[in-house]
């Protein structure tokens, strides 16, 4: 294979590459392409505490120190392992405890698709009246 054939190879896959990159990137719904979100960024969003007391996965008590957030809720379990093992099924892990979880769902949905104002200032109020509010979206005093 000759020098040219070695800079047209490379070249060709150079725009390849390029464009499965470009075909790859997120785009939100007017098709603009999103802002990137590092690892470590911060999570967002309302966030309100389960407070269960037993392991949705084991069954045993939670260790106050290993929890995890799943649809705006913070999941208190035994161990760092178990929040895989709750995400193959997370309902049915949900389903052994005696939290009323789907109460908190229904009340985070309800929250969301209130418009700003007075509807959703009253609908977090009503979250914590039975919940821990943990976290506010960015803008969202209540």
């Amino acid at each position: 294979m000759s020098i040219r054939n070695h800079k047209t190879l490379i070249g060709v896959c150079f725009l390849l590459g390029f464009l499965l990159v470009a075909g790859l990137r997120s785009r939100s719904a007017d098709g603009k392409p999103e802002a990137p979100q590092p690892a470590d960024a911060p999570a967002q969003g309302l966030l309100i505490d389960l407070g269960n007391e037993t392991c949705p996965v084991m069954g045993g008590a939670v260790s106050g120190k290993d929890y995890f957030e799943w649809n705006h809720l913070r999941i208190g379990v035994c161990c760092p392992g178990c929040d895989r093992d709750f995400l193959e099924d997370p309902e049915g892990s949900l389903e052994t405890t005696t939290t009323d979880w789907r109460a908190a769902l229904t009340a985070v949905e309800s929250y969301r698709a209130a418009p700003p104002g007075a509807q959703r200032t009253q609908r977090l109020e009503e979250i914590r009246e039975r919940w821990t509010v943990l976290r506010l979206p960015e803008g969202d005093q209540g």
